[in-house]
């Protein structure tokens, strides 16, 4: 009897969450995908396929089971099933997608929004998600590895086809009627713009596709009760309250060691927000950052008073660098060499993919727990993929024991431990000013990923993208294995006495620096450089450690970059 395996992908993702002015945009976009596609795995087991990838047998939303936090079913699905349930799957996939938004989505929208959907508006959403398949015959019960490799280049050719037919013409939408988010597309909804953004516009326009993620938070629960949608104080709404965490952890601190101090600062924080005025459906992260609030003048001085009070206390005192600096990070991280592993493999594919995706899929169920300890926020985990949001406080550290975690899994498993060194994550993110626009932090943070981390040698890389302003940028590229040694960089320039113009001088005496083979000989003259005025000469246990860390990053570019990336960390504006 023959076989088949399929592959159902959907999109475009990456365009959608692009397009995003808020987090809950950005949260509400992936979800989408991911319950569109929880619909598509369901239907195609009612019908009596077998997923084989991605391993769903403990996905809460795929089993509609337990706890929700984000988007945890990939873009895409593959399933094996006999043919005689060919003509079956075949039919439920045409229109699973049209009869799930049109019989459980779009009717909690108009509810939720108040916003009658038109069948112009309708199409237009129908249109705009692009869902598809292939089937490929497969000569026994599951795919050989020669078998999948051929599915999945049928798959990248079927993606590389798309048909399609402009909805509406945006060339004839009048420019104030058009979404302010994708520009594509006519407002169906407007709302009220919040206090800070009232300097470029006073109203927010909204599409009938992008209204879909703007919502999704709000009728999730509807959706499904488990769904366990962004709400609340523990939720980001925007960049600015992500930018103003440090500060909230740190009044935790003044409360566990200057408890008479805070409660000044307390009342100080009250009248902020009072005067902030904040919407139910805004974060108040804004008023510690927006200067023409009356009452940030008392609260930065009460805080630094508090600031101070701690210092006096002694024990380990760290200065605090985030009080006027509100920066955010957007993350996208994705696993390593999985082709190159189920190749080697191939002899024993079948039981060695479903581990690997048994193990993904544990690894995607804790990366909520570790994220949320780093006071980040989850967008999606699924399969090899993950991105959130979070502070650049906690981005290095965050990075790291993610990292550790997924390699841990595979390297105590029987089967994956031979080749558990393959098994890493690259990370792409970005680090920026709160008020540098989601969707383009979230384009240059994907880029980061695949065009650097993915880029470097060995992979198992990290990317980060800095943006101190709209102009001054650098990017920095180095081994995972080094992120302790920038955590390290970091701590150092907090205590050492080190010019602000050493990153620069370096960079003068690059050429010359490059032409040094010898390791020693290196390190002295890059001593003598951060010296400087400093007495050179003298011995500095400081400069010595912080010249230890930055050969650690080779190329002298690099090296550069790190240090001023690190320097950025520590509290240089």
């Amino acid at each position: 009897m023959k076989n088949y395996l399929l592959i159902c992908e959907i999109g475009p993702i990456f365009d959608f969450t692009s397009q995003s002015r808020k987090t809950v945009d950005f949260w509400g976009a992936s979800f989408l995908f991911s319950y569109l596609m929880a619909e598509v795995g369901r239907v195609i087991c009612q019908k009596d396929g077998r997923i084989f990838l991605p391993y769903l047998d403990d996905n809460p939303m795929f089993l509609e089971d337990g706890e929700v936090t984000c988007g945890s079913v990939p873009d895409q699905i593959y399933a094996v099933f006999e043919k005689s349930k060919k003509e079956a799957i075949e039919k439920a996939l045409e229109d699973i997608i049209v009869t799930t938004m049109k019989e459980k989505i779009i009717p909690h929208f108009s509810a939720t929004a108040g916003v009658s959907f038109s069948d112009t508006n309708k199409s237009e959403i129908q249109k705009f998600i692009n869902f598809f398949y292939i089937v490929n015959e497969i000569r026994g019960d599951t795919p050989t590895y020669n078998e999948f490799i051929e599915a999945e280049r049928k798959i990248r050719m079927r993606a590389a086809f798309r048909p399609f037919e402009q909805a509406t013409s945006s060339s004839g939408i009048n420019k104030w009627e058009k979404c302010n988010l994708c520009g594509d597309r006519q407002k169906v909804f407007q709302i009220d713009i919040e206090k800070d953004a009232k300097d470029l516009l006073d109203t927010e326009r909204i599409c009938s596709v992008c209204l879909l993620k703007r919502y999704l938070p709000k009728i999730a629960e509807k959706l499904n009760p488990n769904i366990k949608a962004p709400s609340g104080e523990d939720h980001y709404q925007s960049t600015s309250d992500i930018a103003a965490i440090p500060i909230r952890e740190r009044m935790k601190l003044f409360e566990s060691f200057i408890p008479e101090c805070l409660k000044k600062l307390d009342e100080k924080d009250r009248i902020l927000r009072e005067e902030c005025k904040a919407g139910p459906d805004e974060g108040q992260g804004r008023g510690y950052f927006d200067m023409s609030l009356n009452a940030l003048k008392d609260f930065r001085e009460t805080f630094k008073q508090c600031e101070d009070r701690l210092k006096e206390n002694g024990g380990d005192y760290m200065p605090f660098a985030w009080l006027n600096r509100p920066f955010y990070s957007i993350v996208y991280m994705d696993g390593d060499n999985m082709g190159e592993v189920l190749k080697k493999n191939a002899d024993n594919f079948e039981p060695y993919i479903k581990k690997a995706s048994e193990l993904l899929s544990k690894f995607s169920s804790s990366v909520n727990k570790i994220i949320t300890d780093y006071c980040g926020q989850l967008i999606f985990a699924g399969g090899e993929d993950i991105n959130f949001v979070i502070h650049p406080e906690y981005l290095l550290d965050c990075v790291e024991k993610l990292n550790e975690s997924y390699n841990r899994l595979f390297a105590e498993d029987d089967l994956t431990k031979p080749m558990a060194e393959k098994f890493t994550l690259s990370t792409g993110a970005i680090v920026c000013y709160h008020k540098y626009p989601l969707s383009e932090a979230i384009r240059r943070a994907g880029a980061m990923l695949k065009e650097h981390a993915k880029q470097h040698k060995g992979k198992n890389a990290t990317a980060i993208s800095l943006i101190k302003g709209h102009t001054e940028t650098l990017n920095l590229t180095f081994s995972n294995s080094l992120i302790d040694k920038l955590k390290a960089m970091k701590e150092c320039l907090i205590k050492a006495d080190i010019s602000r113009t050493t990153p620069y001088r370096i960079e003068e005496h690059k050429e010359l620096f490059s032409l040094i083979a010898d390791e020693t000989l290196r390190k002295n003259f890059l001593y003598t450089i951060i010296a400087g005025t400093r007495n050179p000469h003298r011995e500095n246990k400081e400069i010595e450690e912080l010249v230890e860390l930055l050969t650690s990053f080779g190329h002298t570019a690099t090296m550069i970059n790190a240090l001023l990336f690190a320097r950025f960390l520590s509290g240089e504006k």
